[in-house]
């Protein structure tokens, strides 16, 4: 049996190891290493025989062929152990990001909440503001349409010519329109003011006067609260166009100007 059948027939060496050793036991014999010990003197003697190399020469390339073998598997565990490190770090790395965002994000939702309640105690005031003052108003323009009637009938005239104005003025839908037909119906009021009535009473002379007294006042009374009307939805514009504003409008917390 030669050298290769030889060492292909031992059970610990594996077949495709062969030429490698028979390559490494030469190349110890070249450079003279120090004396090995590993496989047993007889395995060591019969493959020496054949290869005509010493038989240290072998044993050296055998110990140093387990050597090379357990360096790589102690190598393959240090890079699976490394692996298995830098895995574990990663996910740690990623789990600390994570959690670093969603405190990050709960610290924005508390801070903005806050914000936006500081904000709808602004912008709900403002609101109120402007809900009273469309109130007042209101009240002012009833008396208004509830009056012109009353001039005409007291000049002699017939009242139906305001009929239409006053209901209009009472129930047109949205403020500024009710305000346009006040104006139109103030100016119908005002020629019923110069149309000289006939023969009174001075009780009827006394109620006339009486009526364009507070036709005046009245007229006064609506120039007053829809100036105050419009500024107090200028205020309720401005504050909730400021950053708290928003916030409070955006979650719903606060009414948004009309």
């Amino acid at each position: 049996m030669n050298t290769r059948e030889t060492l292909m027939a031992r059970p610990d060496i594996p077949d495709d190891e062969v030429d490698d050793i028979v390559e490494l036991a030469a190349r110890l014999k070249d450079e003279d290493p120090a004396r090995r010990r590993g496989a047993t003197p007889e395995e060591v003697a019969e493959v020496a025989a054949e290869l005509d190399i010493e038989p240290e020469y072998v044993q050296a390339a055998l110990d140093k062929w387990r050597t090379d073998k357990t360096k790589a598997a102690e190598a393959d565990a240090a890079a699976e152990v490394a692996a298995l490190e830098k895995a574990k770090a990663t996910t740690k790395r990623r789990k600390s990001t994570f959690w670093a965002a969603l405190a990050s994000i709960v610290i924005l939702l508390m801070t903005t909440g806050g914000l936006a309640t500081l904000g709808a105690v602004r912008v709900n005031g403002a609101h109120h503001k402007v809900v009273t003052t469309h109130a007042q108003l209101s009240v002012v323009l009833d008396r208004q349409a509830a009056i012109a009637p009353q001039l005409v009938a007291m000049g002699g005239g017939d009242p139906s010519a305001l009929t239409q104005l006053s209901s209009e003025v009472g129930s047109a839908a949205g403020m500024e329109t009710r305000l346009l037909k006040s104006k139109e119906l103030g100016i119908e009021m005002a020629k019923g003011l110069a149309t000289k009535p006939g023969t009174l009473t001075e009780a009827e002379a006394q109620l006339r006067l009486n009526l364009q007294h507070e036709v005046t006042g009245t007229q006064n009374r609506i120039t007053t609260e829809a100036r105050r009307y419009r500024a107090a939805q200028a205020a309720h514009r401005e504050a909730a166009s400021g950053f708290t504003g928003r916030l409070a409008t955006g979650y719903g917390l606060a009414k948004s100007p009309e």
